[in-house]
């Protein structure tokens, strides 16, 4: 990085370097103390593609493949995502694609595209297409945050919400050698804003994806027990 920060510098307007990538570069860095080596580039944030321009992407590519959405069909799979990552809107639409060549059909209704989802999206090739977001925390956030974040996303995915009365208990359910959980829990949140894991809001946090809330559910419900219940 420190690399990459004097040959940026050195030749400003001449040469442009572009550093692109799914995770929060600065939280990897903040970690290792390097945050200086990006402070002479630019962050630009690709946002979601709001729901017009998603629905309008589903039609465009159900044309160009010949399949015919139903009657109110596009606009329920746009609002099964929640959040229109452009990946996502294309994934979606490969599930429904590959369904219709399988049933030989070209044509698909609401109720076809919800079972779509829950049944298809949400299991286990559509594990293996949304893995990757578990993975990247562990990258981010390293073994020593990585449980606590992996069980504040489960709670929040059940819930819905995550109030700050279940961050106190998780306060209760964990400890770390050289800081405190509190202070932990805290960075876990801020990388889970930073990289489009939650937002928050005035009741607490909730998942930015619906798509992503629904998949981890469905990953990590097996034995889910609220934390506000849980014996210390």
């Amino acid at each position: 990085m420190s690399w990459l920060r004097d040959n940026a510098q050195r030749h400003q307007g001449k040469v442009r370097i572009v550093l692109s990538g799914s995770i929060g570069l600065e939280s990897i860095l903040q970690q290792a103390r390097l945050s200086a080596t990006i402070n002479s580039f630019e962050a630009f944030e690709l946002k979601p593609w709001d729901s017009e321009t998603a629905t309008a992407c589903l039609r465009a590519l159900s044309n160009e493949y010949g399949i015919e959405f139903e009657s109110g069909a596009a606009e329920r799979m746009v609002a099964m995502l929640g959040c229109c990552i452009p990946h996502h809107v294309q994934m979606f639409f490969s599930y429904v694609r590959d369904w219709c060549k399988r049933q030989n059909v070209r044509s698909a209704s609401v109720a076809e595209v919800e079972r779509i989802y829950k049944e298809e999206m949400l299991g286990v090739r559509g594990h293996a297409e949304l893995t990757h977001y578990e993975e990247r925390l562990k990258l981010v956030l390293g073994d020593d945050s990585f449980t606590l974040a992996l069980d504040i996303l489960t709670e929040t995915a059940h819930t819905r919400s995550l109030t700050p009365v279940a961050l106190k208990a998780f306060e209760g359910q964990y400890s770390f050698k050289e800081r405190s959980t509190a202070d932990v829990q805290k960075e876990i949140l801020r990388v889970l804003e930073h990289d489009g894991y939650l937002r928050r809001r005035e009741d607490g946090y909730t998942f930015v994806s619906l798509l992503v809330r629904d998949w981890w559910k469905a990953r990590h419900g097996f034995g889910y027990v609220p934390v506000e219940e849980r014996k210390d």
